[in-house]
């Protein structure tokens, strides 16, 4: 069984949930066959969407490599967020990664300093007959969820209209007025 089968399977079970999405083959673009998956629009008015790929668990070196059908997957969910990272605030925006990360269950936000841009990245081991289309359901729910609730800050920061200081002042004061009520 192949990674591709595994695609379409998640892909057919997107499509039965009114998931707008296709398989796209490997290109100069995007460099391996992903299952990209259009999720709207956020909350500071861009458009998602997931690139989900998947790649077979290579055997390391002495280890019994597992049957054909008992193969192992890596499938990655991974979301591009388009943000224009200010020259000068890669400090404050490692900080505050380094914090939202720590206080999430599942993924990760992250930086790629040689292209200037953040992603969402959410990596699940999977055998090919064992993925459950409602999980990718959640863990999509989920990553929606950390984009809507986190990334606004991540964003401001990156683009330099506030400090990681000025954040953690934010919270703290957020915390301040909650204590009180």
């Amino acid at each position: 069984m192949s990674g591709l089968k595994l695609l379409k399977s998640i892909e057919k079970a997107l499509t039965e949930n009114h998931y707008d999405c296709a398989i796209h083959e490997a290109s100069d673009e995007l460099p391996f066959e992903a299952l990209v998956v259009l999720l709207g629009v956020d909350r500071l008015g861009r458009e998602l969407s997931a690139q989900i790929s998947v790649w077979e668990q290579q055997s390391a070196e002495g280890l019994n490599a597992p049957k054909e059908d008992d193969s192992i997957y890596h499938l990655k969910i991974f979301l591009p967020l388009g943000v224009e990272i200010k020259e000068g605030s890669y400090n404050d925006l490692t900080s505050i990664l380094c914090f939202v990360n720590n206080n999430l269950e599942i993924g990760s936000f992250g930086l790629n300093e040689f292209e200037s841009s953040l992603y969402f990245k959410y990596t699940l081991m999977c055998r090919q007959d064992q993925i459950d289309s409602q999980l990718i359901i959640g863990i999509l729910g989920m990553i929606l969820f950390y984009i809507d609730t986190q990334f606004p800050s991540i964003a401001a920061i990156g683009e330099g209209k506030e400090s990681y200081l000025s954040f953690l002042k934010r919270l703290s004061d957020l915390w301040k007025e909650v204590e009180q009520k």
